[in-house]
């Protein structure tokens, strides 16, 4: 008679998540959230986008936006690097890339709002006209606080190494200090959501214009 062997359920998904720091937790759940937030206005700019009243007009894509797509891919690019180099406790390289960073998404929210400017500047002004042109602004709106609030995390993460870069112990003591990887490590995370959000608009906005 065979006997019977106990059925095992893979754990490991769920020690992970145990794992998680609190502010890991919230940050996910906020992640979670927000993109929710963001797909309910993208099939709303949809149904709006291709009514009767509305796909007959040429909606153009302003050419800030492009500039500020380009700073946003090249600030991933940044941050990816940052985070290699502070896995590898190398403080300054990891400074010098975070700071890079900090000016990529400043420049990225300027053009952002010079965007908005050009899009007004085409017509696209009031939502009677064109009720599916006003989710651009909504949604870029939307995007470029969460970019604030990455700005606000990387400066969060960024002056304490400004503050130790200088001094061989005190670097010695935050790089190898696990609290300080972890935030960036969230940072990591968060700063790929936001990359990732505002390719999926614009490059949507890209097609469906």
């Amino acid at each position: 008679m065979l006997e019977k062997k106990p059925i095992v359920v893979e754990k490991g998904f769920f020690q992970n998540l145990r794992r998680l720091h609190p502010y890991q937790t919230m940050m996910y759940m906020a992640m979670v959230g927000s993109g929710f937030l963001f797909l309910i206005m993208i099939v709303s700019y949809t149904a709006q986008r291709f009514q009767s009243t509305n796909i007959s007009y040429d909606i153009h894509l302003p050419k800030a936006f492009f500039v500020s797509t380009a700073a946003m891919l090249l600030s991933a690019v940044a941050i990816k690097m940052a985070r290699v180099h502070v896995q590898k406790d190398r403080l300054k390289k990891c400074t010098y890339y975070l700071i890079s960073v900090l000016v990529l998404a400043v420049t990225f929210s300027v053009f952002q709002v010079i965007g908005w400017l050009e899009f007004y500047n085409k017509g696209f002004k009031a939502p009677t006209a064109n009720v599916a042109s006003s989710y651009v602004y909504v949604l870029s709106g939307i995007h470029l606080f969460h970019v604030v609030m990455a700005i606000g995390f990387l400066l969060y993460v960024l002056i304490p190494f400004l503050k130790n870069s200088r001094n061989v112990v005190s670097e010695l003591m935050l790089v190898t200090n696990p609290y300080q990887k972890k935030k960036m490590n969230m940072l990591f995370v968060f700063w790929y959501y936001v990359d990732v959000v505002w390719l999926i608009m614009f490059f949507y906005f890209a097609i469906t214009f």
